[in-house]
């Protein structure tokens, strides 16, 4: 079971975006990895939601870091 936090930023005309990304990954354990997504624009949370949960959240972790870095953001943290 691994916990992990990652967090990306993007800048827009108006301010910032930050989305910051909570797993927990349990699947290899016999539990659920569960992901947790908080989006954040110009310091007011947008999206506060569970994203994934199941057993492929490693792969929705490589999904997703790749989506937003397509998308401009700039990961600052691992």
């Amino acid at each position: 079971m691994a916990n992990s936090t990652r967090v990306y930023l993007r800048e827009t005309t108006g301010g910032h975006e930050r989305v910051m990304i909570m797993a927990y990954l349990g699947a290899g354990d016999g539990d659920a990895d569960e992901i947790r997504r908080i989006v954040e624009r110009d310091g007011t949370v947008v999206e506060d939601t569970i994203a994934s949960f199941g057993a492929a959240g490693e792969q929705w972790l490589r999904e997703q870091d790749e989506g937003y870095q397509a998308a401009g953001f700039a990961p600052i943290s691992p």
